[in-house]
């Protein structure tokens, strides 16, 4: 209820969970709490603390590479985590598009969170570098990786591979590979799966969708 306590103590529990991991590096518990971890601490705190900011702003720019920071060391704690189920993950993940999708298919339904975790913090690295093209050039694999986890189950986290397969569509231009159209179905099938109980759907709609796919002022107001 306290959610000053709950940031403060983030950053102790981060650093608890990065220091067992020196201790035992392939126990795949710790891994995927710390991947999970990491990328919820990002979007909950610092990236919430973005949107308040001046985007031109230095002190923007400082904050926004630690928010990838944190985002990339989710996608790497997942990541060794499915390295250890499915040896060749992590190259396959750095190789081609092609090669990447055909590592998907291997991914069991029992590692479909880990997997969705993965591809979650790596979303949210690539939205945060939307203006580097070494960056936006990952985001066929995070669009791939979580059209995975919608094959395995799309429940998944309240259906949140919805949203961010509504929010990649979202965010980029039709010439560049946008769909507005997609975007709004992912939206509501999230919306669907989650009873409309799962109330950052609703924030994702309104400022990728309404506030940017489809402008509409009225709608992203009163969503």
């Amino acid at each position: 209820s306290d959610v000053e306590l709950a940031r403060a103590a983030g950053l102790a529990n981060l650093k608890m969970l990065e220091g067992l991991i020196e201790v035992v590096p392939k126990n795949r518990t710790l891994l995927d709490l710390n991947g999970k971890s990491f990328a919820s601490y990002a979007f909950g705190f610092l990236e919430a603390n973005l949107e308040q900011m001046d985007s031109l702003s230095e002190e923007y720019e400082v904050l926004a590479a630690r928010t990838v920071d944190f985002y990339l060391r989710g996608r790497r704690y997942t990541g060794e985590s499915l390295e250890l189920m499915y040896p060749g993950f992590l190259a396959a993940a750095n190789g081609s598009d092609e090669g990447y999708e055909k590592m998907l298919k291997t991914i069991d339904p029992i590692d479909v969170s880990t997997l969705f975790w993965f591809g979650y913090a790596w979303g949210g690295a690539v939205n945060l570098q939307v203006e580097d093209p070494a960056a936006v050039i990952d985001l066929p694999k995070v669009v791939a990786t979580m059209k995975r986890v919608v094959e395995l189950d799309e429940t998944t986290h309240y259906g949140s591979a919805h949203l961010v397969l509504g929010v990649a569509q979202s965010a980029l231009p039709k010439a560049l590979g946008g769909d507005p159209e997609s975007a709004l179905q992912h939206f509501q099938r999230a919306h669907e799966i989650a009873e409309g109980k799962y109330l950052m759907g609703e924030v994702m709609l309104a400022r990728f969708y309404h506030g940017r796919a489809n402008l509409n002022q009225e709608a992203f107001e009163s969503t």
